[in-house]
């Protein structure tokens, strides 16, 4: 009797001994159980990296371009006051590129044309030195030289003078595109006693104005610009 009981004690011990280790392998590959299979669905649907490769392709869209950044804005060009070439300049055009340099230096006359080899009598005045740059190129390429680069430079060692009750009345030397306002700003502003309301300039025989200083730095356009030889005259007012 006792040994059949015995018997039956180790056969239930056996029987679950392999139960258990039945669950355990079912267990172990699915990796945590029934949990390991819903966290590898909750995975699947989470979005994949988009890893950018050459040639504009992304790995995750298969040929799906990649956006590419918005292209970067130019600078402006050309901004500030273009000096215009006037009767009484005094130019000099190089020609390089050539077997022989050459090299003009001409006064503009009272009807604005200079004398150039080859071409004669060209107009330059109201024209910017890179507008003249461009006449000449086309008047020499291709009659004249196969090719050929122009430079128009315009000497600025020149004065003009500022009178009167500015702070620092002098001469000061002639930059190309220099306006009234810009001259009297650099003599250091009018004075505590100036008229502001009529600035002259003397011109040759000319009295040009009066000019508004006020009314000037409220519109820009109002400015004028400076010659070489001009002078201006801040007066004083009368109290």
């Amino acid at each position: 009797m006792r040994k059949r009981s015995l018997r039956r004690v180790c056969a239930l011990i056996l029987a679950g001994l392999v139960v258990f280790g039945t669950g355990c392998r079912s267990t172990g590959e699915g990796g945590v159980g029934d949990g390991g299979a819903a966290d590898a669905g909750a995975l699947s649907g989470m979005p994949r990296m988009r890893v950018p490769q050459p040639g504009g392709v992304d790995r995750a869209g298969a040929g799906d371009p990649v956006d590419a950044p918005p292209p970067m804005s130019e600078a402006p060009v050309g901004s500030g006051l273009g000096y215009r070439v006037q009767s009484g300049d005094t130019i000099e055009i190089r020609l390089r590129g050539m077997s022989t340099p050459e090299s003009t230096v001409d006064q503009v006359d009272a009807d604005g044309i200079i004398g150039m080899p080859h071409l004669g009598n060209i107009k330059v005045a109201g024209f910017t030195a890179s507008e003249i740059e461009r006449m000449v190129h086309g008047l020499y390429v291709p009659d004249y030289y196969r090719d050929a680069t122009v430079t128009v430079l315009i000497p600025t060692q020149r004065s003009y003078y500022i009178t009167g009750d500015a702070r620092a009345p002098g001469h000061y030397p002639y930059i190309a595109g220099v306006t009234l306002l810009q001259a009297i700003s650099g003599a250091g502003g009018p004075s505590d006693y100036a008229n502001e309301k009529r600035i002259r300039i003397m011109r040759g025989d000319e009295t040009l104005g009066p000019y508004n200083l006020v009314d000037i730095q409220n519109n820009p356009s109002l400015d004028v610009l400076i010659e070489p030889g001009d002078v201006i005259d801040v007066p004083r007012r009368i109290w």
